[in-house]
Parts: C-alpha cells; sequence; structure tokens
C-alpha cells in the first residue's frame, strides 16, 4: 500500500506480484524473476510481513539478493518488524552481501519494536553512492529530525536493559498471537493457514465462509473483506483492516492486529468465538 503511493510519486510503475497462504505469503526467487524485465529498477520486500505475518527464510533472501545483482537492480529489504520472529531467527540482508557489494538496502525504524510510530525515526543501510543520494533527497523533504528525538533514540540504543525489554515484548505479542489464532475459528467463519503469522504482529484470516453466513445488508461492500470488518465493528465491537487495502489479492481477508494490551486481546477472541453464536453454521 505505501510502497505503491511512493512508487507512483516518483513516476515509476509498481508492478505487484500475488503470494498465497499454500507458500507461506512468501514470494520464491522464481516469481520474482519471472516478473522482472528490463525495465525493473528495483525488487521491494517487506519481512516480517505487513499484514500476514510471514517471514521469508534466509534461502529466499540469498536468493533475491543474488537476483538483484544478476540483473543490476536494487534489492530494498524493509525490515522493521525484524525483532517480532517468533521460530528461528530474523535473517539480515546483509549477511549475503559484501563490501564491494552494493545491490541490496536495508530499511529499519523504532516505530515497531520501541511503540514510537509518531516519531517518525530510522535508519537505512547501504552502499555509500545510495546513502549519499538518499541523504540529498531527505534532506529537501524534511531538513532535519528534531535533537531531542535523536537523543532518545540514542538513549534506547545504548540502555542496558534494550535485549532485555525486546525479549519481554516479543514474548508478549507472541502469546497475543498464539490467543488471537485459537480464536479464529473456523466455527466462527474464519480459515486461518497454519504457518502464519511467524512474525510481525500480525493474523491474516481468510473470511469467505463468514462473508457468506453474515447478514445481508453488509455485503453491500465492494469486497468480503471490506463487508466482514463492517459487520465485526458494528456487530460485535471488533475494529479489523479489510485485507484489500494490502491489494486485490487480499479481498477476501482481513487484517487482526495482536500489538493491544493483553485484556483487549483476551476480550477480542472471546468476541471472535462468540460469532458463531450469531451466524450458527457459516455456509459452504
Amino acid at each position: 500500500m505505501l510502497y505503491e503511493t511512493a512508487v507512483k510519486m516518483l513516476g515509476r510503475i509498481p508492478v505487484k506480484i500475488p503470494t498465497s497462504p499454500e507458500n507461506g505469503f512468501c514470494l520464491t526467487v522464481e516469481q520474482i524473476e519471472d516478473a522482472t524485465t528490463e525495465n525493473t529498477k528495483m525488487i521491494l520486500i517487506n519481512s516480517p510481513e505487513n499484514p500476514t505475518g510471514a517471514v521469508y527464510s534466509g534461502q529466499t533472501i540469498k536468493g533475491i539478493h543474488e537476483l538483484a545483482k544478476k540483473y543490476g537492480i536494487q534489492f530494498v529489504h524493509d525490515e522493521v518488524y525484524d525483532t517480532f520472529v517468533f521460530n528461528g531467527q530474523h535473517e539480515n540482508v546483509f549477511r549475503h552481501q559484501t563490501e564491494a557489494d552494493s545491490a541490496s538496502v536495508l530499511i529499519n525504524g523504532f516505530s515497531k519494536k520501541f511503540s514510537m510510530m509518531g516519531w517518525r525515526l530510522g535508519w537505512t543501510v547501504g552502499s555509500k553512492e545510495y546513502i549519499n543520494n538518499a541523504t540529498k533527497v531527505h534532506t529537501n523533504l524534511t531538513l532535519n529530525l528534531g535533537s531531542f528525538h535523536q537523543d532518545c533514540a540514542a538513549t534506547i540504543l545504548n540502555h542496558e536493559s534494550i535485549d532485555d525489554y525486546l525479549r519481554d515484548h516479543v514474548k508478549i505479542i507472541e502469546n497475543n498471537g498464539k490467543i488471537l489464532k485459537s480464536a479464529l475459528r473456523k466455527e466462527s467463519g474464519f480459515m486461518l493457514s497454519e504457518v502464519t503469522p511467524k512474525g510481525a504482529f500480525f493474523l491474516f484470516p481468510e473470511i469467505s465462509e463468514l462473508y457468506a453466513a453474515m447478514p445481508e445488508k453488509y455485503k453491500e461492500s465492494k469486497t468480503k473483506g471490506e463487508g466482514v470488518a463492517q459487520y465485526l465493528l458494528h456487530e460485535h465491537k471488533v475494529a479489523v483492516v479489510p485485507g484489500m487495502i494490502y491489494g486485490k489479492a487480499g479481498n477476501d481477508y482481513i487484517r487482526v492486529v495482536a500489538a493491544v494490551e493483553e485484556d483487549k486481546v483476551n476480550e477480542a477472541a472471546r468476541r471472535f468465538i462468540e460469532i458463531s453464536n450469531f451466524i450458527g453454521e457459516p455456509a459452504l
């Protein structure tokens, strides 16, 4: 969503490649290469991913990096959710890049891991040429960030308890995700991939059965996800995001966020489970 807008602002044409639950919502290197042409300038991947919670394997990250080198294009890896990996370890793109190799660029920030969304504070890592050019653009867009923001960021990164904080924070999000995953049941019209979420703090259930069983007045929306989002908000007071916000492939999905207080997670889970009492058996 955000990437598409940014690409269009630059006068470029975004090419979106659909993913599927069968692949854990991850693209394969072959899919990306099939979509690559002589006009391709950049490959952009978000892992762990918003909205699906998918996490790309180290093998795939390495393959995309090698693909970018092969075609002489840039591989931009947005890893702002890198802390939130529940099984295994986050794969940093720079494990596969030498000092002389400038194919990959890393983007990260304070927004997610330190709950500092409104501060708009982050960083990027890349070749010297890339950073010099990015600095010129960034300087003219924002001039600079307030010094107290930067002082706070430095204090956080140098704090002796940072590792303990992040470890505890991830455990809370992972536990919240498990509670919600157990509540998004087929009996209530949800279908959730067994392999996700592997990271981030989102769940991305398919909701076709819930859509079929819910009241007709909510089916006037353009997509199933929009209709179900309205139904959940008005009938059960649970706010979710329609999957179509993230592209046409998400039309039959909704995004559920696990990054809230535990009491709210438990209450949301209870309401998801109770949906089966309101709609009966979802229509097949």
